[in-house]
């Protein structure tokens, strides 16, 4: 009864919240004056949708297994800049270039985790920052990352031959419209994996 009580709430938050993207996303297809929805609210919007890509991935680590890790930035940044390097070097489609970025990830993950198996409590918070740090000294210190000012001038990305920025009625809205439909599979994911064997290794034994 408990499982399908939670089960039906997170298809009640997921339709609320897909009215709520829809509006937002195209609201302002419907009256002739100017737009209701501020610039800076849509793009607002689209970093909560990353933040929380970020917090479902997160929660992995601190959520289900109890430990701290100050790392998980380093591992947005290596997705980020894979996506970036290659929209702005090569001719590849820019969803080719997300699994790659995954890939690159994952391959970059595995010394990490080698040495984190080594250590717990703050010697892992420890090795996770300096692990973040050195990608980030890195980065702002690669011509060819952009520095500071990070990689300009990429393209928006293209659905069918349309453009995410084209797909709703402001810019900004097929960003949100695209990110809210990542989210909903990450968190969809995350659900299954809690209530699969390796969701119910992780928990504590008393949960």
């Amino acid at each position: 009864m408990k499982k399908n009580v939670f089960r039906k709430n997170g298809q009640t938050a997921f339709l609320g919240a897909a009215v709520l993207v829809l509006l937002i996303c195209y609201i302002d297809n419907f009256h002739g004056g100017s737009a209701w929805i501020p610039t800076y609210f849509q793009h607002v919007a689209v970093n909560c949708l990353i933040a929380a890509i970020l917090a479902l991935g997160l929660n992995f680590v601190s959520g289900y297994l109890g430990q701290t890790s100050l790392g998980h930035a380093a591992f947005y940044g290596i997705g980020a800049y894979t996506t970036a390097v290659l929209l702005k070097y090569t001719n590849i489609s820019f969803w080719i270039t997300i699994p790659v970025g995954l890939l690159l990830a994952a391959l970059v993950s595995i010394p990490l985790a080698m040495a984190s198996l080594r250590v717990k409590g703050q010697f892992l918070i420890v090795i996770t920052y300096a692990f973040c740090e050195i990608l980030r000294f890195i980065a702002i210190n690669t011509a060819a990352l952009g520095g500071t000012a990070g990689i300009p001038g990429l393209k928006s990305p293209e659905i069918f031959g349309i453009k995410i920025t084209k797909l709703a009625a402001s810019s900004k809205g097929g960003y949100i419209l695209i990110l809210f439909l990542i989210v909903a599979a990450v968190a969809f994911f995350a659900w299954k994996t809690e209530h699969s064997r390796i969701g119910y290794a992780f928990q504590p034994s008393g949960r």
